[in-house]
């Protein structure tokens, strides 16, 4: 049976179903006998796969997905997320189980498994490796890694953090981004110590959950590019940083510290 290669829809059908079966790209492009990053423009609709590849890639996850697109409608799970559920499968134990062992809140385990948190702080990683007693793989965590990096000068990984564990919160200047339930952005700051700044937020009627669920950030150490970032980032967001928007006004702390 053929199918013509329609390059952004099926790459995205692929990239579903490796992650599904918890693969890397590295282990994908194995086993297509191509590069990693090769593997990378075809999930991202920018390159189509040779006939030999197209075949090797029917002979690993079948016709059908391809045919009635059916991988668009699973949930895009990370790497890390699958690798996370596979581990727990293989101790049998549940969120409540990690919560107690990690010490770690429920938010971030909850995230991760949603494919929501595709890159939390090492210390997260770290306690649930130590609680299931299971290693992310290298190859996982070399894509995690990639993912992550937004690729400009002076701008740090895209990392998730949660903004109630005080011992997860970053010490570091940056900009950063509170999210509800909903998993809708609904504040952006930026700080010299984006600890200090959630410490402040702290004290805010609005600071609390489900209005702040989650938070994300990326360190940036030079002043006036957070400045400039931030800036962007509300004009972009527009209503939507409902926070930013209707309920805080902006005076000097919010600048810088």
């Amino acid at each position: 049976m053929k199918f013509d290669w329609k390059t952004e829809l099926h790459g995205k059908i692929l990239q579903n179903l490796r992650r599904t079966e918890n693969m890397s790209q590295e282990k994908l492009g194995k086993e297509l006998k191509i590069a990693q990053p090769i593997v990378s423009l075809i999930e991202n609709g920018i390159q189509p796969p040779s006939s030999d590849q197209v075949a090797a890639i029917v002979k690993l996850f079948g016709f059908q997905p391809f045919i009635d697109g059916s991988a668009t409608k699973l949930e895009a799970n990370s790497l890390l997320s699958n690798w996370l559920r596979h581990a727990m499968e293989k101790k049998s134990m549940t969120v409540k189980d990690l919560v107690e062992k990690t010490g770690l809140s429920r938010t971030p385990i909850d995230s991760i498994l949603n494919g929501k948190d595709s890159n939390p702080r090492v210390r997260t990683k770290e306690k649930l490796q130590e609680a299931l007693g299971i290693q992310i793989d290298q190859d996982i965590e070399a894509e995690i890694k990639r993912d992550a990096d937004l690729g400009v000068d002076g701008v740090g990984a895209f990392t998730d953090f949660d903004p109630y564990d005080w011992n997860d919160v970053p010490r570091v200047p940056g900009i950063y981004v509170f999210y509800d339930i909903s998993d809708r952005p609904i504040y952006v700051g930026m700080g010299g110590s984006i600890y200090n700044r959630c410490r402040e937020h702290e004290q805010k009627f609005w600071y609390k959950s489900p209005i702040v669920y989650k938070a994300s950030y990326v360190e940036v150490r030079d002043k006036t590019l957070r400045e400039q970032i931030e800036r962007v980032m509300i004009r972009f967001m527009k209503t939507n940083a409902v926070i930013n928007k209707q309920l805080v006004e902006r005076d000097e702390s919010d600048l810088d510290e």
